[in-house]
C-alpha cells in the first residue's frame, strides 16, 4: 500500500517531471484523488463547448439554407448522438481512473492503440489547438483594433494565447478545473451581454421574432438537415477517445453523468444560435468520419465483449490478454477501416451515416469476435470480462513501470 504522495513522487522521479504539475499520465488515478464533482465537470466541458471554432456551427447551417429551427434540430440531434457515445466511454475514466487512450489498448492492443486511435487523436488535437487559437485571436484583434484605433498583430496575439494554453496543459487537470470554475461566470455574463446587444439591435432582422421566424431557403430539405446532423455528430465524436480523461478524477458515475448531460443541453442551445457559432472544416469532418467506427468498435468491445470490466494489469502487460497478435487486434483495425470506407463511399448521403456507421461497425466487430474467439486463443484471452489479479490501490504507479 502506498500513499498518494509516495505514488506521485515515484512517478515524478521516474519521468523527471517538475513538481506542481499533474504527475499521473498513463497511470490509473488513485481513489483518494477522485474528488471532482459534477459541477466541476460541467464547468470544464462548458469551457470546451464555448470556443471560437465551434460557435458558428448554427450560423453556417442557417447560411447554407436551413431555417432557424431546422438548424437547432440538426445540431441538437447531432450532438445527442455524440453524447451517447461520449458518456459511455467516459465511464472508463470514472470507474478505473484511466485516460481514454490507455483504455483503447483493451480493444486495439497495446501497440495498435498507439497507431490507430492515438495517432488520429493526436492529429485532431493538434489541428483543433491551432484552429481554436487563431479563431479566438481574430476576434480579440478585431476588438482591440476597434477600441484603440490602431492595428494589432494577429501572430503576436495567437502566439500569446497558445503559450497560455500550453501552460495550462502542462500543469494539468487541476489547473483546468480551477480555471474553469473562474471562467464559467464570466462566460455566462459575456454571452448574456452579447445576446442582449443582438436582440436590441436597431436592425429589425436581429430581433428575436425575426430570427425565430426565419424559414430558410426554399430548396432546403431532409438532405441538408441530415448533412448538418452528420457533420456535427462526426466532429463531436473526435472527442470520444478523450472523454475518460475529463472524468478520471470524478468521484462517482452520478457526478460524471450530471455534469456531462447538463453541459450537453446547454452546449446544444448555445451552438445552435446562428449569431454566435462557428463551423467545422472539411478536415475535421473527415477525422470525425474515422471516429464514428472507432466509437462503434470501442463501445461494442467495452459494453458487450468485456461487459464494462477491464483487466488493469493487462493494459500494461506485454504478452498479456490485450496483446492479441504482436500488440495489435486486427479485428478492431479491420472493422475501423471498413466503417470509415462505408461512411465515405457506400452509405447514402440521405442516411444518418454517423449512427449507422457506429451501430453497424460495432455489431460487425462484436459478431466477428464471437465467431473467431473460440478458434484463436489470442482473441479468446481478451473476449471476456476482465478480472483484477492484484489490488488496484497497489497498481497505480507500478503498472507503467512494468
Amino acid at each position: 500500500m502506498h500513499s498518494v504522495m509516495e505514488i506521485e513522487e515515484k512517478i515524478r522521479q521516474r519521468y523527471r517531471q517538475p513538481k506542481g504539475v499533474e504527475q499521473f499520465g498513463i497511470e490509473p488515478v488513485p481513489p483518494e484523488l477522485k474528488t471532482v464533482r459534477w459541477h466541476d465537470i460541467f464547468a470544464i466541458i462548458f469551457g470546451f463547448a464555448l470556443n471560437p471554432g465551434s460557435m458558428l456551427v448554427g450560423g453556417m447551417a442557417v447560411v447554407s439554407g436551413l431555417s432557424f429551427w431546422g438548424a437547432i434540430g440538426a445540431i441538437t440531434f447531432g450532438i445527442l448522438l455524440a453524447t451517447i457515445a461520449y458518456t459511455i466511454t467516459a465511464t472508463v475514466g470514472v470507474d478505473y481512473g484511466l485516460p481514454g487512450q490507455v483504455s483503447m489498448r483493451m480493444v486495439y492492443g497495446l501497440r495498435g492503440a498507439k497507431w490507430v486511435p492515438s495517432f488520429l487523436r493526436t492529429i485532431a488535437s493538434t489541428y483543433w489547438f491551432a484552429y481554436q487559437t487563431v479563431a479566438g485571436s481574430l476576434a480579440v484583434v478585431a476588438i482591440l483594433d476597434r477600441w484603440t484605433g490602431t492595428p494589432h498583430s494577429l501572430v503576436a496575439v495567437s502566439v500569446t494565447f497558445a503559450v497560455l494554453q500550453a501552460i495550462v496543459a502542462i500543469i494539468g487537470y487541476d489547473s483546468l478545473k480551477h480555471l474553469s470554475r473562474i471562467a464559467l461566470p464570466f462566460k455566462i455574463l459575456i454571452l448574456s451581454f452579447v445576446l442582449f446587444l443582438l436582440g436590441t439591435h436597431s436592425d429589425p432582422d436581429f430581433s428575436p421574432e425575426s430570427v425565430f421566424q426565419y424559414a430558410g431557403k426554399p430548396e432546403a430539405g431532409w438532405l441538408l438537415f441530415v448533412t448538418w446532423m452528420n457533420v456535427v455528430a462526426a466532429g463531436s465524436l473526435t472527442m470520444v477517445t478523450d472523454s475518460a480523461d475529463f472524468c478520471r478524477y470524478t468521484r462517482s458515475r452520478s457526478d460524471m453523468w450530471w455534469g456531462t448531460l447538463i453541459i450537453s443541453v446547454l452546449g446544444i442551445v448555445l451552438s445552435a444560435i446562428p449569431d454566435v457559432a462557428s463551423g467545422y472544416t472539411t478536415y475535421v469532418g473527415i477525422l470525425g468520419n474515422v471516429f464514428s467506427p472507432i466509437a462503434g468498435v470501442l463501445i461494442a468491445d467495452y459494453l458487450f465483449v468485456k461487459q464494462a470490466r477491464i483487466d488493469l494489469v493487462a493494459l500494461f502487460e506485454p504478452n498479456g490478454p490485450y496483446w492479441y497478435w504482436k500488440g495489435i487486434n486486427p479485428v478492431a483495425v479491420i472493422w475501423t477501416a471498413l466503417g470509415f470506407l462505408a461512411y465515405m463511399f457506400v452509405l447514402p448521403a440521405e442516411w444518418i451515416r454517423v449512427a449507422v456507421t457506429l451501430v453497424a461497425t460495432g455489431a460487425g466487430y462484436w459478431a466477428t469476435m464471437q465467431l473467431l474467439s473460440p478458434r484463436f486463443p489470442e482473441l479468446a484471452r481478451a473476449s471476456h470480462p476482465g478480472e483484477q489479479r492484484e489490488a488496484i490501490e497497489d497498481l497505480d504507479w507500478q503498472l507503467a513501470l512494468r
